[in-house]
């Protein structure tokens, strides 16, 4: 029934059973002449045979999509992370990339390209205490 009541079906029957105040209202007897199909028996069955395998292989994929992150992080800390006896060399941020203190150049659109040629941009803000940027950008120079 909650599938129904999300429904256009429903949501045009309802138009009609509505009372008009600041909250759109309909009583019970109203709502108990709205229409909904109800399928055979036989159909009903297998409609919920479908969707419960349906919501098995949802868990299953969401426990592996769990495992896979989890893996993916111990792959990147693990890739990542050197102490200082490594054979790493530690670099001050200055020398691999230009910091320009102040806000992104406004209208950004203006500046967004795909061009090689292009300047990557992260700003401080977007950056997450994982490492990660939501939107990367490169911007035109």
């Amino acid at each position: 029934m909650s599938y129904f009541f999300q429904s256009s079906n429903f949501q045009e029957q309802k138009v009609k059973f509505a009372s008009e105040s600041k909250v759109v209202r309909v009583s019970g007897s109203n709502l108990a002449m709205i229409q909904m199909p109800v399928p055979p028996a036989a159909i009903q069955s297998e409609i919920v045979s479908i969707l419960d395998k349906m919501e098995r292989l949802k868990g299953e994929l969401e426990a592996e999509l769990g495992c896979r992150s989890r893996q993916y992080a111990n792959y990147r800390d693990s890739l990542l992370t050197f102490t200082e006896g490594e054979r790493v060399r530690w670099v001050r941020f200055g020398e691999v990339a230009t910091i320009v203190r102040g806000g992104a150049p406004r209208p950004i659109q203006a500046f967004l390209t795909d061009a090689e040629a292009g300047v990557h941009s992260i700003q401080t803000g977007d950056i997450r205490p994982t490492g990660t940027s939501p939107h990367p950008r490169r911007e035109t120079t």
